[in-house]
């Protein structure tokens, strides 16, 4: 199972964007668990962003040794665009293995608290 979050400002506005799918190796589809569309309030925004800054997101390295897919693992990819030319200003990716005890783990949990998802992506059939 998957999480997929977007979140969005634009003019003081706020939208998180949330997809649990599950990928299906076999078949190569996916299938679309559950959505939420939520507004987030600026101080949530501000809340998430502090969370990021402090687990140092845009500074971490790429991978941390090998990646093991079972278990517990994160993968995240960060996109910033520019507000006025919407070109890409900042992209990164990180995948950590065992990471319900790290700060950027702390800051998944906000985003599924404010998308109003309480089960990551467990829990589903």
């Amino acid at each position: 199972y998957y999480t997929s979050l977007t979140i969005t400002l634009k003019e003081n506005q706020v939208s998180l964007q949330t997809i649990i799918y599950k990928y299906d190796m076999v078949e190569k589809k996916c299938s679309v668990l559950k959505k939420y569309s939520t507004k987030l309030t600026l101080k949530q925004w501000q809340s998430l962003v502090n969370a990021i800054d402090f687990a140092d997101f845009w500074g971490l390295t790429q991978n941390e040794n090998k990646i093991v897919l079972d278990g517990d693992h994160l993968s995240i990819e960060g996109i910033e665009r520019n507000i006025f030319s919407h070109e890409i200003s900042k992209k990164h990716f990180i995948g950590r293995q065992a990471v319900s005890e790290n700060a950027i783990y702390k800051a998944y949990q906000l985003v599924l608290e404010f998308s109003g998802n309480k089960e990551g992506c467990l829990n589903f059939k």
